[in-house]
């Protein structure tokens, strides 16, 4: 399934509804079988449009998790990310078909990447402070209990990582100490912005702020 401005992980799960007639039959075929398809980004349109002209590199292949069909054909799902996948080709039938094989990557040992782990933790709860959002400490509290750095760095991307091409190119990354790498930069970047929006907007009023 071709989709913008969405990136699926391994060990993150995407919510999806499905109306379009093509992505049903795409979501058929899938129940009659293992459960089984992929999640890849567009990298150009055509002219324009909806369609596309090239797909990113690497897609997501996802496990249904759950689904519910409704009388109208549509369906809403949970598609569980399961592997990073190469993608060297794809036809366009009724959906999208992509030829794949399994991305290889390359571990980071456990003690050096819980540490990086603890790194990405403190600058979320920088940008995320303790108490301002209990939606938020409630994330946060369930990617501390994550004890793999690889499915940690995956699910902090997934989560807080802020912009859609920072996190396709974590995606795209087989070194685990580089996703770290991709997403403590990004982490960074967004506590910079943060500060500096905060010293903006020191001396203005609460009108000041609507007015702007």
């Amino acid at each position: 399934m071709v989709l913008s401005e969405t990136v699926l992980y391994p060990s993150t799960a995407l919510p999806l509804y499905l109306f379009e007639p093509r992505y049903r039959t795409m979501l058929d075929n899938a129940l009659s079988g293992e459960c089984i398809f992929g999640i890849v980004a567009p990298l150009a349109s055509s002219h324009g449009g909806n369609e596309w002209n090239t797909l990113a590199p690497v897609a997501t292949a996802g496990f249904i998790k759950a689904c519910q069909t409704h009388p109208d054909g549509t369906s809403n799902l949970i598609l569980e990310g399961i592997a990073r996948m190469a993608v060297h080709g794809w036809t366009n039938d009724t959906y999208p078909i992509l030829e794949v094989s399994p991305l290889r990557t390359t571990p980071i040992a456990r003690a050096p990447g819980m540490r990086l782990c603890g790194h990405v933790l403190r600058l979320i709860r920088a940008i995320h402070p303790k108490g301002d959002n209990p939606e938020i400490d409630s994330i946060i509290q369930h990617i501390e209990a994550i004890e793999e750095p690889e499915a940690f760095a995956d699910t902090a991307a997934f989560l807080f990582a802020g912009k859609n091409d920072v996190k396709q190119a974590i995606l795209e990354s087989q070194d685990v100490r580089q996703r770290f790498q991709i997403l403590i930069s990004d982490l960074q970047e967004q506590r910079i912005d943060q500060n500096h929006r905060k010293r903006m907007q020191h001396n203005l009023s609460d009108d000041d702020l609507s007015r702007n």
